[in-house]
């Protein structure tokens, strides 16, 4: 049994709260399967693990109490709003998986149904000639030869004859056997492609209704904020809980293998999103003196956010102020995050690939522009990464 394995097997007796505090960050258990290690190896990562959770679990209760009866409402609800998305996102993928099956499917009958035709044909010139050929049978042939070789020789014509008309039947059969698997295939396909746009006018109805509702919370919101230093606080709140999220994880960060050190990627990185940047690195956050601690790419919603390099997804969930929030760790104590999504498309543990994509853009956690806000972190202290991305 790999570790992997065997803490999951572990993680049965677990209770729910913390079940759902190890989602929220990239233990060893989540690294990929490996040798399998001695049962004492084992015991001790299981051990940690165990202390992790509860480490985390406390810093996430202390996160909680701070929110509002009004952010927890708005964190429900975009949290559904993303599975929706997210949910669309893969049936639209199985709708062109479909459509182009289907296109598969009715090019194959139609190769089909003309292979038939010429089968039918064949057939056709095949019984005409056997008719012409019985007007003759194998006595009345062996009565008007002389010749005993010629006999034999016209014997042998007959029953390849013969035999050739068995084939040209046969195939006929074939060809009509898989021209009704064929139309099976496409009746199913059919059926199939119907059940998902059933599905995603279901899922489309459903998100207009959680847009409409959080239009409302976010109205509720905005209201309550009546004041420059009521901004502030609330932005130096978001800040301090973000800064909590980190310190967890560095504490609990695995001690994972990567191919090849994010040292690498300065001046090389591939932008996650492409798009105008309306807020950069240092710069101060309005009204406020809060800087912003990355870069803010301001792209449609609905964009694919992509991996600019391999690693591990150690946070995918909801955090106040960032909305629908991924964090990847690319060893060595750097991180990348994206905020503000409107889909998150990767769960916690997923390793992903330079070009992969983790997200879909958006502005929840109570964002006014739509976009992705991206930063770059080394030992949890944010870095300036224009010099990092590629020009």
């Amino acid at each position: 049994m790999t570790s992997v394995t065997a803490a999951v097997e572990s993680m049965k007796t677990l209770t729910l709260p913390v079940m759902l505090a190890l989602a929220l960050c990239g233990l060893s258990i989540t690294l990929p399967a490996r040798a399998d290690a001695p049962a004492e190896d084992k015991s001790r990562q299981l051990e940690a693990v165990k202390a992790d959770i509860k480490k985390l679990e406390k810093t996430l209760k202390g996160i909680r109490k701070e929110r509002s009866s009004l952010e927890r409402s708005l964190q429900t609800n975009e949290k559904a709003i993303g599975d929706l998305h997210r949910e669309i996102r893969t049936l639209e993928q199985r709708l062109r998986e479909g459509r182009a099956e289907l296109k598969k499917f009715s090019s194959q009958r139609q190769d089909l149904t003309q292979e038939k035709d010429a089968g039918l044909q064949a057939l056709i010139v095949s019984l005409r000639s056997a008719y012409v050929a019985g007007q003759d049978s194998p006595l009345k042939l062996l009565l008007n030869q002389e010749d005993p070789s010629g006999v034999t020789r016209l014997l042998t014509y007959q029953r390849y004859f013969s035999d050739a008309q068995q084939a040209v039947v046969d195939d006929l059969h074939n060809t009509i056997d898989r021209l009704a698997t064929t139309e099976a295939s496409l009746s199913a396909t059919n059926q199939k492609l119907e059940d998902n746009h059933n599905q995603l006018a279901n899922r489309r109805d459903r998100l207009t209704t959680s847009n409409r509702e959080r239009q409302q919370l976010l109205a509720k919101l905005k209201r309550e904020e009546t004041s420059k230093g009521q901004r502030l606080n609330k932005l130096e709140q978001q800040q301090k809980e973000l800064e909590q999220l980190i310190a967890a994880i560095l504490d609990m960060e695995a001690s994972a293998s990567f191919d090849r050190p994010f040292t690498e990627a300065r001046g090389k990185l591939p932008w996650p999103v492409r798009g105008r940047i309306i807020h950069r690195f240092g710069q101060n956050r309005a009204d406020s003196t809060i800087p912003w601690n990355g870069l803010f790419i301001e792209v449609a919603q609905g964009t694919t956010v992509k991996a600019p390099w391999h690693g591990q997804v150690i946070f995918a969930d909801w955090l106040k102020g960032f909305g629908l929030l991924v964090i990847l760790n690319h060893g060595n104590n750097y991180m990348t995050l994206y905020a503000h999504n409107q889909a998150l498309l990767r769960n916690v543990g997923d390793w992903v690939s330079a070009g992969d994509a983790i997200a879909e853009t958006g502005a929840t956690g109570g964002n006014n522009d739509t976009g992705l806000y991206f930063e770059l972190r080394k030992n949890g202290k944010p870095i300036n990464p224009s010099s990092w991305l590629v020009r």
